[in-house]
């Protein structure tokens, strides 16, 4: 009831027309209006994590990488592994095989390094198969072209060399602890410097100690990597170029037909360079045959 202003003593209904409009102060708020309680408003909001950010904020749940069947199998089309398996069993050589193929002696010697080749009974009748296998025209890639094999340079490289190791066997710790790993671990030939093993660190420190003290050119690296089924190709090539410092071009990937296991993988890597083999080849000679007391060599 509200308070007529012609009868200040008579009451006023709130319908009636004769009843003051109310007026509200700015100060005044309307009133709330209640609403119902909702539960769906305290649910946590549902979210997935990209595998980049469970890398960095829980690399622990992350799943085991599997690999793919078939991602990086060898081309069935691909005939050349059992061309370079059969000559070589046939009693051909690394050389002209990969000259034939068109490919690298590294691809090669990966095909076909586990094949025998001693002489049998129809030895003869093979051997004159490979010989004319090799001597028709190579294939549409091209031979790879070797380098000359009969540098006269070579021989004076080597005894320059000999002499250069003797006098650095017994100064430089570094140097020395390189030729012996050159020494045990490396094959040194006329064409290059080859070796095999299934330790990466261990092929980048040679890698590395060719390139400070033979003066190698990281771009002259190759590399086949022999893998067993289970293991990823594209995954081994990329961990082997990181940890080489080489370029994934560099390296090549083939299955290791007579691996031990599945998981088994082993490098081929080669530098094909005469100078440097030869320089290196000099240098092992000094370790092996130190003018001075073994106990000088500084390693």
């Amino acid at each position: 009831m509200m308070r007529n202003d012609r009868d200040p003593g008579a009451a006023v209904a709130p319908g009636d027309p004769d009843a003051p409009e109310q007026v509200r102060l700015p100060f005044e708020q309307p009133p709330a209006v209640p609403l119902p309680f909702d539960d769906e408003l305290d649910r946590p909001i549902g979210f997935a994590l990209t595998a980049r950010a469970r890398r960095t904020v829980a690399p622990a749940t992350l799943p085991e990488l599997s690999v793919v069947a078939g991602a990086d199998e060898p081309d069935p089309a691909d005939t050349r592994p059992a061309r370079a398996r059969a000559l070589r069993r046939a009693g051909a050589e690394v050389a002209d095989i990969a000259r034939h193929l068109g490919v690298d002696e590294l691809l090669v010697r990966a095909w076909a390094d586990d094949v025998t080749t001693r002489p049998s009974r129809r030895s003869g009748s093979a051997a004159a198969r490979a010989a004319a296998v090799l001597a028709a025209p190579a294939g549409p890639t091209g031979p790879v072209q070797a380098q000359d094999a009969t540098d006269p340079r070579s021989s004076a490289v080597r005894r320059d060399a000999v002499a250069e190791g003797h006098r650095r066997l017994t100064r430089g710790a570094d140097f020395a602890a390189g030729v012996g790993l050159m020494a045990g671990f490396a094959t040194l030939d006329r064409h290059g410097i080859s070796f095999q093993t299934e330790r990466p660190e261990l092929a980048a420190r040679a890698c590395a100690w060719l390139t400070e003290h033979a003066g190698i050119d990281p771009r002259d690296v190759r590399v086949v990597l022999r893998l067993g089924k289970s293991v990823a190709g594209d995954v081994a090539r990329h961990r082997w170029a990181s940890e080489l410092g080489i370029g994934t071009e560099q390296i090549a990937f083939t299955r290791w037909r007579h691996a031990t296991d599945d998981g088994a993988l082993e490098a081929l890597v080669r530098i094909a360079d005469a100078e440097v083999a030869a320089r290196v080849a000099g240098w092992c000679e000094a370790l092996l045959r130190p003018q001075a007391d073994p106990a000088d060599v500084a390693f």
